[in-house]
């Protein structure tokens, strides 16, 4: 069975995710309170509220990653990882695949679902929660347009918007694509149809991302109680 120590790291992830969920969540509720707030300025705060909570999922995914790998590899008999770093650095490179900075840093993307499920069948098994969240088209699909998101936010190139009018159209099928003027409106919409159906899409992603980590914990809690 893992020590104290070793389960203690992993939950302390899920902790760090949901406290700087909650602090996204709170500021986001505080933003629809306020009153006398410039239109212009709620966009700008939804989308850099977006930002945030992607990061946030990114952070997640990578820290999880690193103490899965060293709580696994000490742990052969329960769980399974196909690497056995001897620190969170070490680790760090072991996901790399050794290819490290000219400044000795480690450079992990963690954005692209597809990838990181593959990260996870390599070095880890199928068997691995964040394998088989992913494989959940539901899951995969929702990253995958909070992605284009965080790019149209960070980049507002001619190709990002046109991915990002893509993923908009999916969630407000009647809007016209000229009709989507920026992120943080499509963020504070609340559609009638479609997925996102009577909620406000911003909180929607919330929720997803929230859900999804909240089903890889369950995981681990119910295996640390048989």
């Amino acid at each position: 069975m893992p020590t104290m120590n070793d389960s203690e790291n992993l939950q302390q992830v899920f902790s760090k995710f949901s406290e700087d969920f909650n602090t996204l969540v709170s500021f986001h509720n505080n933003l629809l309170s306020s009153k006398g707030v410039d239109d212009q300025y709620k966009e700008l705060l939804f989308e850099t509220l977006f930002f945030r909570l992607f990061r946030l999922y990114e952070n997640t995914i990578g820290d999880f990653f690193i103490q899965y790998s060293l709580m696994a590899s000490k742990h052969p008999d329960q769980y399974t990882c196909y690497i056995s770093p001897k620190d969170e650095v070490h680790a760090q490179k072991l996901l790399a695949g050794g290819l490290v900075q000219s400044d000795d840093t480690v450079r992990l993307d963690w954005a692209k679902p597809n990838q990181v499920k593959t990260k996870a069948e390599i070095f880890f098994s199928t068997e691995n929660p964040i394998y088989i969240e992913l494989g959940a088209n539901s899951n995969s699909d929702i990253i995958k347009s909070a992605e284009v998101i965080r790019n149209y936010i960070a980049h507002n190139s001619p190709e990002s918007r046109k991915r990002f009018t893509r993923v908009a159209s999916s969630f407000i099928p009647s809007a016209s694509p000229d009709s989507i003027l920026s992120a943080g409106v499509f963020l504070m919409t609340t559609p009638k149809i479609g997925c996102s159906r009577n909620k406000e899409i911003f909180m929607f992603f919330a929720n997803s991302i929230y859900n999804f980590f909240d089903d890889i914990k369950t995981f681990f809690d119910e295996q640390s109680e048989e």
